[in-house]
């Protein structure tokens, strides 16, 4: 073989050879990069993942304390506050900075005010976890209908909710001399029934949700969870009137409301919208159910509510929770029928008791979703 031939083939590497010589140049410069401050390289992947979504670090805390004002005032009107409405009011252009923002936003909320924001479940959700609770404990409804099956997907709707322990909530509400008799003396001149309208605890329940329509609320809930989840308007409106709340009676609120009165029929309606409840008119076996509006106060108690029914809506499943619930009603009944003289022990047995009987009519109890 000529000379020459062998100088040309040690001259110009094979392929082989290449590729190794392009792995050896792939190592040195992961070395190099390796020598590099890391704090450089976190700063500029940072920068690279905004830009991506169109904001930096700073547009992005910004953002964030929008959410948090717009979050808070909508939940002052208790409504939920809407994807659609966070995208039109905070992200603006750069919609996909959503996650991003939310979370930044989710860390001021925890930090400073002992809330979180919630997506709720979407009524689709709700339906399908009903169905599986029949199927598992019998079908409970009490007007005619049908279950159907829904697929689950996320409502983008969201809401506040509270983080803080129920110990520290405990404690918040129970009376302080100092602070009762601080209340006293920061009542105006003239002042009408002051011991009505003071606590003397940390949570200052004067200046509170509208207290009058909470325990309605309550009322209500109970009232369709013991039901088995589900109750016909009509049955739910005459229980209410052995209660004295007629669908004309008043529901009065205080000076900060929207409204200073509602009749009890505009309030159910009003929880309705706010997501609190569920109203459906219930069709036959062969359409289903329907949900509707609630009927005008015209059409209480007529054909129009013996077609109707009422649930749990999104809002008390996120808020309240079924757990939550069957544990205030089971403490009201086992406090009023309690004996005296019984100890701790007789008392706790009667509110596992309470707590069963609320079980056998339910299944299943589930927990704030």
């Amino acid at each position: 073989m000529p000379l020459g031939t062998r100088n040309s083939k040690s001259t110009h590497p094979t392929r082989t050879q290449k590729r190794k010589q392009e792995k050896r140049g792939a190592r040195d410069s992961e070395d190099e990069t390796d020598d590099a401050p890391t704090n450089t390289q976190g700063i500029d992947q940072d920068d690279d993942l905004d830009q991506a979504k169109g904001i930096n670090n700073e547009e992005a805390d910004q953002k964030a304390r929008d959410l948090v004002r717009l979050a808070l005032f909508t939940e002052n009107r208790r409504v939920p506050l809407k994807r659609e409405e966070i995208s039109k009011k905070v992200l603006g252009g750069t919609p996909r900075a959503f996650k991003d923002v939310l979370e930044r936003a989710q860390g001021i909320l925890r930090t400073t005010f002992g809330m979180e924001l919630v997506e709720l479940q979407s009524r689709a959700e709700l339906d399908k976890d009903d169905n599986s609770k029949d199927n598992a404990n019998g079908d409970r409804r009490k007007a005619t209908g049908v279950k159907k099956k829904v697929a689950a997907s996320g409502s983008k709707s969201y809401v506040l909710r509270s983080i803080l322990d129920s110990t520290i909530l405990d404690y918040a509400a129970l009376t302080d001399q100092e602070i009762y008799e601080q209340e006293i003396e920061d009542l105006p001149d003239g002042a009408d029934d002051a011991a009505l309208v003071t606590y003397g605890s940390i949570i200052s329940w004067s200046d509170s949700d509208q207290l009058g329509s909470l325990g309605i609320l309550y009322v209500v809930l109970a009232l369709i969870l013991v039901s088995g989840r589900i109750v016909a308007d009509n049955e739910l409106r005459a229980i209410l009137k052995q209660l004295h709340l007629l669908p004309t009676e008043f529901v009065y609120f205080d000076d900060k409301s929207t409204h200073q009165s509602l009749t009890v029929h505009g309030y159910l309606a009003q929880l309705a919208r706010q997501g609190y409840l569920d109203y459906s008119k219930v069709g036959d076996a062969k359409t289903g159910g329907k949900r509707s509006r609630v009927p005008n106060a015209s059409q209480a108690g007529g054909e129009e509510s013996n077609s109707g029914e009422w649930k749990w809506g999104p809002r008390a499943h996120g808020e309240v929770g079924e757990k939550g619930v069957a544990q205030f009603v089971a403490e009201f009944m086992a406090e009023r029928a309690a004996d005296p003289e019984a100890g701790e022990e007789a008392q706790r047995k009667l509110l596992e008791a309470m707590l069963k009987g609320i079980n056998g009519v339910t299944g299943e109890l589930s927990d704030i979703k």
